[in-house]
């Protein structure tokens, strides 16, 4: 599970065209802001032809949030297994 508060990611879209997919997605602008009320957390995203970055700040109720469904989602498993 995710155990950082603030979390940094890069965004190359140009990647795709040396990858040999069968689709190409390409963003002009995007600029994107987000209060997710589920997990807890807010993300800015920043795209301009291509290229960007995505910020994400886990609050400590997101961290509290994760473990929990990880917790849930482990227990689901090993209950699947004991049958």
């Amino acid at each position: 599970m995710e155990t950082k508060h603030w979390i940094v990611e890069g965004i190359n879209q140009w990647e795709q065209l040396r990858g040999g997919f069968n689709w190409y997605t390409m963003t002009f602008i995007q600029i994107e802001f987000e209060k997710e009320l589920m997990a807890h957390g807010y993300e800015f995203i920043f795209i301009i032809l291509g290229l960007g970055f995505r910020v994400r700040y886990n609050t400590d109720k997101s961290l509290k949030q994760f473990d929990e469904w990880g917790d849930e989602a482990l227990e689901a498993r090993l209950k699947k297994l004991s049958i």
